[in-house]
């Protein structure tokens, strides 16, 4: 996908491949909309007053920006690992703390005790746990290209 590029709510821009040399890592993308809102729906009156506020809140401009954590090339080849794991701890801590991974899941918790101690982190020797489908499978597989 290009810099210019747009993707309509609701949609998704497909499936991608990056190349890079550097080993991914947690950062932050920013979106926002190109398209101004240009005024509010005429029934906001009959809304719930609850309602009616939630929707003046995200009408503030300083509310049309939102920024998500990702997973994009962050790390040099000679990235510390301490660096490298803290990176990681935080990123999954933030997924568990959104309800995107479970916190009890075996495989998490495996994943997150082997980062406490990056001099010793072997993925393969570490985590016994096989990952769940969806996030954790997802995240299996890059997590191990970190380190």
């Amino acid at each position: 996908m290009k810099g210019g590029d747009l993707i309509d709510p609701g949609e998704s821009a497909g499936t991608y491949t990056a190349v890079s040399s550097y080993r991914p890592g947690w950062t932050t993308a920013f979106v926002h909309s190109k398209q101004e809102i240009v005024g509010l729906p005429v029934y906001l009156g009959e809304l719930p007053e609850e309602v009616r506020d939630e929707i003046l809140f995200l009408h503030r401009w300083e509310n049309r920006l939102t920024s998500v954590p990702i997973i994009g090339p962050r790390f040099s080849a000679d990235a510390g690992r301490e660096v490298i794991a803290e990176n990681w701890r935080v990123g999954i801590q933030t997924l568990i703390a959104h309800g995107w991974l479970l916190k009890n899941s075996h495989y998490v918790g495996e994943l997150l005790q082997a980062l406490k101690d990056p001099s010793q982190v072997d993925l393969g020797a570490s985590i016994r746990s096989e990952p769940m489908t969806g996030m954790e499978a997802v995240l299996d597989k890059i997590v191990r290209l970190a380190f």
